[in-house]
Order: C-alpha cells, then sequence, then structure tokens
C-alpha cells in the first residue's frame, strides 16, 4: 500500500494497477489476489490515512499549547489528507462514490468532535458549532486551495476567526461551555391505566394522543410525552431512561458529554430513524440519545 500511496500521490487515483504492481515490486497477479480492483485498493489506502489522522486528535491535545491551536493543526492535516490524492477531495464529498467513506466520515467526525469540544469548553470556539459542519468546510477549502498549503493555512485561519467567540476575538476567555444542539425531547412517563391518563395530556398538549405497541409494552406519544403501561419486568427496563433527546449532531454529543463525565451504556449505533445511543450521566440518570452524525442530516 505504501507504493500505491505514493504513486496516487504523485499522480491521483486512477493510476493503473499494473504500474502500482511494478513500483511495489510485485507481480499484478499478487496485487489483484490482495486487492479485487483498484476501488478496493483506494478504499485500503485511504482507510489507513485516516486512522492515523482519526487517532492524532489525542496527540495534538497533549502536545499543542492550545486547544484551539491543537483543532487548527489537525483541520490542517485534514485539509492535507484530503488534497494529498488527486480526485480524493471530490470523492469524499459524494458518498456515494465511496463505499467505505461513512466509517471513515465517522471516525474522523469522532476526531474533529473531540477537538472541537474542548476547544468549545475553553472558549475560544463558539459553541452552535458543530463537527460535521467543520468537515465540510474544510473539504471545501482543500478543493479551493488547490493543493497550495499556503492557501489553505490563510483560508482556514480566517474561517477560524468566524468560528471563535467575541471574546476570544479579543484575547480574553469566557468560562467553559458547550453547546448542546437538542431539537426536541420526549419525556418518558409510566402510568397504570393508560386510557385513563391520555385525556389530560391531550389536553395539557392540545395534540392527539398516537398509541402503539412496542416490546410487550403499549404505549401513547402525546407531544413531548411518551405515555406507556405494561407488566412491572417490561415496563422497568423502559422507564430506566428518563428521556429520549433528538439532536443535530449525535457523534459530537457523546463526545461532549463523555469529556463531562458521562458513560455510555449503548455507544452509537445505526437505527432506521438515524444514530442512537444510551448515556448514563454523572448524577445517574440515563437518557437516549438520537440524531445523525451530520453524514446524514446535513
Amino acid at each position: 500500500m505504501d507504493a500505491a500511496a505514493r504513486l496516487f500521490g504523485q499522480r491521483g487515483v486512477d493510476v493503473p494497477l499494473d504500474e502500482i504492481a511494478v513500483a511495489a515490486n510485485v507481480g499484478s497477479a499478487t496485487l489483484h489476489r490482495h486487492f479485487r480492483g483498484r476501488v478496493e485498493l483506494v478504499h485500503a489506502v485511504l482507510d489507513t490515512r485516516a486512522d492515523r489522522l482519526a487517532t492524532r486528535s489525542d496527540e495534538l491535545m497533549t502536545s499543542s499549547a492550545t486547544t484551539q491551536i491543537a483543532l487548527r493543526e489537525w483541520l490542517l492535516e485534514l485539509i492535507e489528507f484530503t488534497t494529498s490524492f488527486r480526485g480524493l477531495a471530490v470523492l469524499l464529498a459524494d458518498h456515494d462514490a465511496d463505499t467505505t467513506l461513512e466509517d471513515r466520515h465517522r471516525a474522523l467526525t469522532v476526531a474533529c468532535a473531540r477537538l472541537l469540544t474542548a476547544a468549545q469548553a475553553d472558549g475560544h470556539i463558539r459553541p452552535t458549532i458543530i463537527a460535521g459542519d467543520l468537515l465540510k468546510l474544510a473539504h471545501g477549502i482543500a478543493v479551493a486551495a488547490a493543493g497550495s498549503p499556503a492557501a489553505a493555512a490563510d483560508m482556514l485561519d480566517l474561517l477560524a476567526d468566524g468560528l471563535r467567540t467575541p471574546t476570544a476575538r479579543c484575547g480574553a476567555l469566557d468560562a467553559p461551555t458547550i453547546g448542546l444542539p437538542v431539537t426536541s425531547v420526549t419525556l418518558r412517563h409510566k402510568v397504570d391505566d393508560l386510557h385513563a391518563a391520555i385525556p389530560f395530556y391531550e389536553q395539557l398538549t392540545g395534540e392527539t394522543a398516537d398509541l402503539f405497541e412496542f416490546s410487550g409494552l403499549q404505549l401513547a406519544a402525546v407531544g413531548p410525552f411518551l405515555l406507556f403501561s405494561g407488566s412491572e419486568a417490561i415496563a422497568a427496563r423502559f422507564e430506566g431512561v428518563a428521556a429520549t433527546l433528538v439532536v443535530r449532531d449525535l457523534l459530537q454529543i457523546v463526545a461532549s458529554a463523555k469529556s463531562a463525565g458521562a458513560s455510555e451504556i449503548s455507544p452509537a449505533q445505526p437505527t432506521p430513524n438515524g444514530l442512537r445511543a444510551v448515556l448514563r450521566h454523572p448524577d445517574g440518570a440515563v437518557f437516549e440519545y438520537v440524531g445523525s452524525a451530520d453524514i446524514q442530516a446535513q
């Protein structure tokens, strides 16, 4: 893969496989036994480079003077990675063109979210910024810079000025703040008689209850309330989650919550409605978080 990475960097991702085999001092048949075509080889090279970049976030967090410097350095390395192979920036912007992009994008989003959350907690970056938006802006810079590191750095500095909090622009730091862009909250509430409880909540919210069954429970969604009833054994498991929070960028929220002391009961997993994670807050409360990794919602 080293030979492939070198040639991809010199000539782009469409370099013939036969030339890669010659550069690697192996036969064409050997190359094809390991990789079923050029697309698979490109994916393997990109996955390796992306894994290295994802782990760089931890290194930069400990080696950089400030969290803001760590975030800037990582974004520069992301831009260099994106422009290292001709045509890669366009490929990364088109999810449908790359079958392994989602996993790479998720790993890079987690790494970016870790650095961004730290910079936000230190008061350097506005709390409303999310990791997915930064990745898209970085890819845009990669395309616009056309392989010029100096141009990319200049554009990134211009972008960084717009990300800073007003006090950070003046050289002062606010108290640590982490934004929580929640779009909706659904509160879970166990009732003894579901049908008897519904009229109150319908009158309270002005909405009609949506009744359904799930895993042996009877449920009614009424506005922000999710009422449920059923056997004690089944209800106890469902009752253990205080609420469901729908968020804009799930991976960033999970990273923020964990950095503040929360623990994962169920890590982020894809569902038909987007990514889902269950977290226990430091006070013991359990919440279900549902949202996107920005790869779906943006």
